[in-house]
């Protein structure tokens, strides 16, 4: 049942919806990007903001009755775009990649610049819950590099997923180097948007990530294995996975809160994981598949065939 629906009108060739997250009060935070000028508040007095070029990001703040309560923006004069937003008590942060020069991370009086080393860079800002500016940070090298998630535990650190080739500057941090071709990747940040670590999963292939699930102690990812890279390492730092049948491999790896490698899981097959969920005593896999997949990751086979071109799995 639809409780309440709040378009968003625009002179604009564009207008998008890219995540949403619910706090426990039901606020509702949604993230997206525009051009032109869009009215933010279809059922009251118009909120009309215009973008500063190219396409911007907007985050919305909505009541549980759906009344707005407030909308940011940010952008540069090229194209600026959210993946994801998360929320906990101590504010709400968005992840997305940027191209401008000297962007103003500062949605409010204050200014806030950072500039794109080239290509698609990945940006993080976090707004405490009344839409107050509270830190930002930026990664890139000279290539493109894509994030794909973001996720707080709770205490308030931030861990991101994304994807980068050949040498990557982490947020200030020592250079990362991919381990041929593209990795995907997993970082933390405290609570403050202060680096803390990074590991890059991957072989010489195409390796892309997926989402992210920050359990306890404990964080997920989920990412997808190239048929490039015939063997790769799962984050541990030495090749420990071995590639097996077509397309990708869907894997899920795990690391502690301090980046510790713990474990992880391959499906072989031409198999994607988008992301697993786990509650501490069961694990919630989603994915798809092509062909014919081993749906065991353990020792066992335990093969499924997909009917048609492709199909999920859970």
């Amino acid at each position: 049942m639809t409780s309440w629906v709040n378009p968003f009108t625009s002179n604009s060739t564009f207008v998008n919806g890219v995540d949403v997250e619910v706090d426990p009060s039901g606020n509702s935070y949604t993230v997206g990007n525009f051009s032109g000028t869009v009215n933010f508040n279809y059922n009251g007095t118009a909120t009309n903001v215009t973008s500063a070029g190219g396409q911007d990001i907007f985050i919305i703040k909505n009541d549980a009755a759906g009344a707005l309560v407030w909308v940011k923006t940010i952008g540069g004069t090229l194209d600026d775009v959210p993946v994801a937003v998360d929320v906990r008590s101590s504010g709400v942060v968005v992840a997305g990649t940027f191209k401008s020069v000297n962007m103003d991370f500062d949605p409010g009086a204050g200014s806030v610049p950072l500039s794109s080393s080239g290509g698609n860079d990945l940006f993080v800002l976090k707004l405490d819950l009344t839409g107050v500016y509270q830190w930002s940070q930026k990664a890139g090298g000279t290539l493109d590099e894509s994030m794909t998630d973001i996720e707080m535990d709770g205490s308030s650190n931030v861990y991101l997923a994304g994807s980068f080739t050949t040498l990557m500057d982490f947020f200030s941090n020592t250079n990362t180097a991919s381990h041929g071709g593209q990795d995907a990747f997993v970082c933390k940040l405290n609570s403050a948007g202060v680096y803390q670590w990074v590991k890059a999963i991957g072989g010489a292939g195409t390796d892309v990530s997926h989402k992210l699930s920050a359990v306890g102690t404990v964080v997920i990812l989920s990412a997808d294995i190239g048929s490039g890279s015939t063997t790769f390492d799962f984050g541990s730092g030495t090749n420990m996975g071995t590639f097996s049948g077509t397309g990708t491999n869907g894997i899920t790896t795990y690391f502690s809160d301090a980046g510790v490698y713990q474990g992880s899981y391959q499906f072989t097959g031409n198999t994607s994981v988008i992301k697993m969920i786990s509650t501490g005593s069961t694990n919630i896999i989603v994915g798809t598949f092509a062909g014919t997949m081993d749906i065991n990751p353990g020792a066992a086979v335990n093969n499924i065939s997909a009917v048609g071109a492709r199909r999920a799995f859970l």
